[in-house]
């Protein structure tokens, strides 16, 4: 099992093209600047979710928080060398297009936030790590899909053992059966031996009663 594990979490780089990472201009957003979108197929938004969550955790040391009012997820003073030398804050939504999630992160140097047009390396390194958060995605789909055939497997197997108790079961019944039939069969020869003896022991009885009948008449 562990072999197809990794193979499968291997193959999820592959899968990575069909995520796309864009540059969303937003001018009529409040922060004023350009956002990065990540287009998500065949994932949900508690996926993208709980991905997003552990990926800032182990790759930002941050936690991501929900901002109710404003309906976005914030990560607050994330570490991202590749950024900034100083801690950004990263503001994201998720929207749900059909089958498909869409991601937007914005990023704050803390005063201004990151623009694709006057910082182009550091927006490069933004969609670099988006790449990898795609990676990260497709990973948890193919586990999750890893967890669901795993608990296909598990079922059948406690079916398939199910059944092997009833065979070994109807086995020790079929044999329970055969010791009973045996020991009737056995019982049917006793009893017919018994008959025959109960046969003869009523001839002679009859035979005896005729004798005494004839006796008795032969008195009178």
């Amino acid at each position: 099992m562990k072999p197809i594990v990794l193979s499968l979490l291997l193959s999820a780089a592959a899968v990575v093209a069909s995520a796309q990472t864009d540059e969303t201009e937003t001018p009529e957003d409040f922060r004023g600047s350009n956002s990065f979108s990540l287009t998500i197929p065949d994932a949900d938004q508690k996926l993208v979710r709980n991905v997003w969550k552990d990926f800032a955790r182990t790759q930002f040391k941050t936690r991501v928080k929900y901002d109710r009012k404003g309906k976005e997820y914030l990560a607050e003073d994330a570490s991202i060398r590749e950024i900034s030398a100083n801690p950004v804050d990263l503001i994201s939504k998720m929207e749900k297009l059909g089958n498909r999630t869409i991601f937007i992160l914005w990023v704050d140097l803390k005063g201004s936030y990151l623009d694709p047009e006057t910082q182009p390396k550091k927006a490069a390194n933004v969609i670099a790590l988006l790449d990898q958060f795609s990676v990260a995605i497709e990973k948890e789909k193919i586990r999750q899909h890893l967890e669901e055939e795993e608990k296909t497997l598990r079922k059948l197997e406690r079916h398939l053992a199910r059944l092997q108790r009833a065979n070994k079961r109807y086995h020790k019944e079929i044999e329970i059966a055969k010791a009973r039939i045996q020991k009737m069969e056995k019982n049917i020869e006793v009893n017919e031996a018994e008959q025959v003896d109960a046969v003869a022991e009523i001839e002679d009885q009859q035979e005896t009663v005729e004798a005494v009948s004839v006796q008795l008449h032969k008195n009178h």
